[in-house]
């Protein structure tokens, strides 16, 4: 008798930060538009902006436009990747220059 096993859908391997935001995401795998900026915390002009410059991947099923979980995994994993933005330290300095 054999036991039912998660798979990790293969994109996540070797990506923690896909792993994660995958796990958290499992069913649906596919937002509508609403429940997808929501989970990056921006509003609704600010998401179609992101969409219209091909940072947000997105599919059309019939009228409804959809954002896929791996879409909003590669956008995160991009923002993190950002070296162009200052990172705060923990002492609240922001390392630009004084």
């Amino acid at each position: 008798m054999s036991s039912l096993m998660s798979v990790p859908h293969p994109s996540t391997l070797h990506d923690p930060v896909r792993q994660v935001v995958h796990e958290a995401t499992r069913l649906p795998q596919l937002h509508d538009v609403r429940t997808a900026r929501r989970q990056l915390g921006v509003g609704l002009t600010k998401f179609y902006e992101l969409i219209a410059r091909g940072e947000i991947r997105t599919v059309k099923i019939g009228s409804r436009r959809l954002v896929s979980a791996d879409a909003i995994a590669d956008y995160i994993a991009r923002l993190e990747g950002d070296t162009s933005v200052p990172q705060r330290s923990k002492d609240g300095d922001q390392g630009g220059p004084a």
